[in-house]
């Protein structure tokens, strides 16, 4: 397969309904114009009459594992997203996710094969062992990630010592991987994500986790963090304090995470990328 270094760049459409109807419709135009012999898609872009690798990073568009969103507002979004998203899977050629729980979830809600390939991961930045301190929550304040959980849970362990809490929303990768290099540890709350990238940045900068005990959290972590009842922040707070009050686990963790990514990093997720969009061409 030829790859030709080349970007073309559609028309930025800043209304929701605008982007929507460019996803259904115009996308096949520009694949038409530009004469791509395979096309790769994120989410919910739409149908191609060129081949098409489809790969799906929002785990809430193909899952029935979210449970309740709130405001309205946000859940009408969502829903949106989960239509558009499913409709593009269902038309791909082949489709990708990051996890085993999501190629079950895919096969389960959407009768689909996944191939499974964690694109996306960062690599390892410092060895185990930096000098540390502060606890690290990472994220929008959407209602599925539970930021606020992470919080309480973290301020409830506050009340007893001295521990810096950082939120961080927004910020550029070179950033959070710079928090992430001199944080104590990462808490991850939410109720379902399709990799979870702060926890995966996490063991690239060796920092501990401690995550909810959520499907999605398993199939990334494995034995590589500690897990709390999920919705439960007092239990969060108790892996928390847990933590920090063992140096030697912390440091275990933390090589367990960065362990944890090398097997990631040879499932050789770019590699298989490629061999799909060849597969499909």
């Amino acid at each position: 397969m030829c790859i030709r270094d080349r970007v073309e760049r559609g028309r930025e459409h800043r209304s929701p309904a605008a982007r929507l109807a460019w996803f259904s419709v115009g996308l096949d135009s520009q694949v038409e114009r530009v004469g791509a012999d395979v096309v790769l898609t994120m989410n919910g872009a739409g149908r191609t009459a060129a081949p098409r690798v489809c790969v799906v990073q929002q785990a809430f568009s193909i899952s029935g594992e979210l449970r309740r969103v709130k405001p309205r507002g946000f859940a009408a979004k969502l829903a949106v997203i989960r239509r558009q998203t499913q409709r593009a899977a269902a038309s791909a050629d082949a489709v990708v996710v990051q996890t085993s729980w999501m190629a079950s979830e895919l096969t389960r809600n959407l009768g689909l094969r996944g191939h499974v390939l964690p694109v996306g991961l960062p690599r390892a930045r410092l060895e185990a062992g930096s000098e540390r301190s502060g606890a690290l929550v990472v994220g929008p304040d959407t209602p599925y990630k539970r930021r606020g959980l992470a919080v309480d849970a973290i301020n409830e362990v506050r009340r007893g010592r001295d521990l810096e809490l950082t939120v961080v929303d927004g910020a550029g990768k070179s950033r959070v991987a710079t928090l992430l290099e001199g944080a104590a540890l990462l808490v991850a709350a939410s109720e379902i994500e399709s990799f979870g990238l702060p926890v995966v940045e996490a063991f690239s900068a060796g920092c501990p986790v401690v995550v909810a005990d959520e499907p999605w959290a398993r199939a990334v972590a494995d034995n590589a963090a500690l897990f709390f009842d999920a919705g439960a922040s007092s239990s969060a707070a108790g892996q928390i304090r847990t933590l920090l009050d063992e140096p030697e686990l912390a440091t275990d963790l933390a090589e367990r995470g960065r362990e944890r990514l090398r097997t990631l990093w040879g499932q050789r997720p770019y590699e298989g990328l490629v061999d799909l969009l060849e597969a499909a061409a």
